[in-house]
C-alpha cells in the first residue's frame, strides 16, 4: 500500500520558475528539489520490504495548464546495523522507479517513488531515511 507523505515530511523544499518557449504554447519551466523524511526498514522479520512514496510539488496548475513533469530521486539518508552477525552482512538499497504527474484533485504535481530494502543476513537493521528528489514541470500559463 502507497504511503501518502504531507508537507510536514517534506524537507529543503525549493522551487525555480523559469520563462521557457516550449512545446505546446508551454512557457514556464518550474524545478523543484528537496527532501523527504520517512523510514523503510528491511530486518530479520522482513528481509525485503518495497514501498511506494507519494508526494506533491509545484504551483497548482489546471489540466490546461499542465503539460509535462519528470522526476528523479536519489538516496539521502540511509543506515546499516550489524549487532549480532557473523559473518558480516550486506544490504541492498534501489529506487525502482519514479513518476511523476498532474494531479486533478489537488493541481500539484504528483511524484511516485517506489523503493526497495533488502538484506540477506539474520541479525541485522537496514533502513532508507530519506530520498532526495528533482522534478520539473512545464507548464502554459
Amino acid at each position: 500500500m502507497p504511503v501518502t507523505l504531507n508537507d510536514t515530511e517534506l524537507e529543503d523544499q525549493q522551487q525555480l520558475e523559469v520563462v521557457v518557449s516550449g512545446p505546446n504554447g508551454a512557457n514556464r519551466l518550474y524545478v523543484c528539489t528537496g527532501r523527504t523524511f520517512f523510514a523503510v526498514t528491511a530486518g530479520s522479520a522482513d528481509p525485503e520490504r518495497t514501498e511506494t512514496l507519494i508526494f506533491r510539488v509545484g504551483p497548482q496548475l489546471t489540466q490546461a495548464q499542465f503539460r509535462r513533469a519528470i522526476a528523479t530521486a536519489s538516496f539521502s539518508g540511509l543506515s546499516f546495523a550489524q549487532p549480532t552477525s557473523t559473518p558480516p552482512a550486506s544490504a541492498t538499497w534501489s529506487v525502482t522507479s519514479t513518476e511523476a504527474d498532474w494531479d486533478d484533485e489537488t493541481g500539484k504535481v504528483e511524484v511516485r517513488v517506489e523503493v526497495t530494502v533488502s538484506l540477506p543476513a539474520a541479525g541485522t537493521v537496514v533502513q532508507v531515511q530519506r530520498i532526495a528528489y528533482q522534478v520539473h514541470i512545464l507548464a502554459a500559463l
